[in-house]
């Protein structure tokens, strides 16, 4: 998405599954924003078989190693999918954004919240690009894949002043990420997510849920750092329910971050984020 100092949506392929040095867990947080923003600006990286598709390998990385609901979700509705061309997919797509007798699906950030192309938020998305050197390349600022492909490039550039070890630089970019999320991409890519859920047509149901339950879990991942309680590749449990407390985990865990705890009526799963590398060995446990 990043080419030249440019956010081009459609100009490249997310970077390849371990390419690079940063850690397991944002390369592949990148990844799934990367294959969104793809798939919003053609849909048609999705046609051919679907569990080959660079979306399925995303999906699937994110549910074997980031534990991700959201993920999970949406390998189960891949595996359902049939074949489709390319073109069909875009036609399809076309269909949903442009409904007869009906507001077409904006994927504008200006024209969802104010009706209208290039208003305030365009303006303000700008802004936030262009204090990382970067513009967009054939589209508004403001556009859906565009603010993916922002987010994708904030996760790794933090990722990256971690591996330097520069925390100051760390520490802005959660910021600006907590920022982005809460002003911009949660103000209404949900909601992009949630029309697209209802289409019917199961190619684009499947990715509204994706876009929908994945920003929300890293709405939890930017809480969670905000507070002080995790950087943002520290692993966390979106359903607690689905942890037995069988202590494999920790098992797992190299530098003894995650630990069990009793007292004599609970057992607690406890991580100490000091000490956590962001791994993810213990996520597919």
């Amino acid at each position: 998405m990043i080419v030249d100092g440019r956010l081009a949506a459609e100009a490249c392929a997310p970077p390849a599954p371990g390419c690079g040095e940063i850690g397991v867990a944002p390369r592949i947080r990148s990844d799934l924003y990367h294959m969104l923003a793809e798939s919003l600006a053609d849909p048609a990286v999705m046609a051919g078989s679907p569990m080959a598709s660079p979306l399925a390998k995303a999906v699937t990385r994110g549910a074997e190693t980031l534990g991700s609901a959201a993920c999970r979700r949406a390998l189960f509705a891949l595996d359902d999918l049939p074949p489709a061309g390319g073109e069909e997919v875009r036609q399809r797509f076309e269909q949903i954004v442009n409904r007869p007798n009906a507001r077409p699906l904006p994927l504008y950030e200006s024209l969802a919240l104010n009706g209208r192309l290039f208003g305030p938020a365009t303006e303000r998305v700008a802004e936030q690009l262009r204090r990382y050197g970067l513009e967009p390349d054939g589209d508004l600022p403001d556009s859906a894949s565009m603010e993916l492909a922002f987010l994708a490039f904030l996760v790794e550039a933090e990722a990256k002043a971690q591996l330097a070890g520069d925390e100051r630089t760390a520490r802005q970019l959660r910021r600006d990420m907590r920022h982005f999320l809460n002003e911009h991409a949660l103000a209404w890519l949900p909601q992009v997510g949630r029309s697209l859920a209802h289409s019917g047509d199961p190619y684009f149901v499947m990715l509204g849920h994706l876009l929908e339950d994945f920003l929300k879990e890293e709405q939890l991942r930017a809480l969670m750092s905000g507070k002080g309680r995790a950087r943002s590749d520290t692993p966390f449990i979106v359903d607690s329910q689905q942890c037995g407390l069988c202590g494999f985990c920790v098992q797992s865990c190299p530098t003894g971050a995650l630990y069990v705890s009793e007292n004599e009526t609970t057992t607690y799963l406890l991580l100490k984020p000091e000490h956590c590398i962001g791994c993810a060995k213990c996520l597919p446990v």
